[in-house]
């Protein structure tokens, strides 16, 4: 049906999944993982993730939570239009959002996002992709809290329409540490600090890029910004 093949829902502590494959061949997704309550974290590690027409792994927590940890250690596939391959999202005033995918995702949509939300939290975005990225949008690592953001990608980063990587903060560091990233209609790499009071410094390494704009670096408080190119920056309708 129009469900997920896992569904993990916690109203007062922790969620904890250690395990295998995770397939949907039916209308929903692989896996969610809800917290609705409570103190602790949302820790998952898995396989294979395969939705035929849905998202692969979705995570949502609470302002009490003390973290997200995704570790997938197979291909993660959600080829249908608008879906994610892994989507993490939280609400949490304290915790980490860690992601680290072992293999290939391939997305309609994103195909790896960590996001925390509040302003006040304090929490970092650490995101891995030590495969290779196919999807509309490559990784969307966005912090609207203090924390540091982080993005390494060992494997290419292939966009089509979105870009290759968004990374993001409003106070702390963003590093961007990539290997070759292609955004075939939008920027291959952004990185933003947005706190115009922030002394976040923003550092971005990067090998073979190629978007519309090569690169994006754009800090708007007191920081450094350090990039280094390690091959080829093309920026087939602006700069490189």
């Amino acid at each position: 049906g129009g469900t997920a093949a896992l569904t993990l829902t916690a109203l007062g502590g922790p969620i904890v999944y250690t395990g295998g494959d995770i397939i949907n061949n039916g209308n929903g997704n692989a896996f969610d993982a809800v917290q609705n309550g409570g103190i602790g974290s949302v820790s998952i590690t898995a396989g294979n993730i395969f939705a035929a027409t849905g998202e692969g792994i979705t995570v949502r927590d609470v302002a009490t939570s003390t973290g997200i940890d995704i570790t997938t250690n197979g291909t993660v596939t959600a080829l249908t239009a608008g879906k994610d391959g892994i989507d993490a999202q939280s609400q949490s005033l304290t915790g980490n959002v860690t992601i680290i995918a072992n293999g290939d995702v391939n997305a309609g949509n994103a195909g790896i996002v960590g996001a925390i939300f509040p302003a006040a939290g304090t929490g970092n975005i650490d995101i891995t992709a030590n495969g290779a990225i196919t999807a509309r949008f490559g990784i969307d690592a966005e912090n609207f809290g203090t924390g540091n953001t982080t993005v390494t990608t060992v494997g290419p980063v292939n966009a089509t329409s979105g870009n290759g990587i968004f990374a993001q903060t409003s106070g702390g560091n963003v590093t961007v540490n990539a290997g070759d990233v292609t955004a075939t209609g939008n920027t291959a790499i952004i990185g933003r600090q947005t706190d115009a009071a922030g002394a976040g410094i923003i550092d971005i390494t990067a090998g073979n890029v190629s978007g519309t704009t090569g690169i994006e670096a754009t800090n708007s408080g007191t920081g450094a910004i350090n990039v280094t190119a390690n091959g080829t920056v093309t920026g087939t309708f602006a700069e490189g």
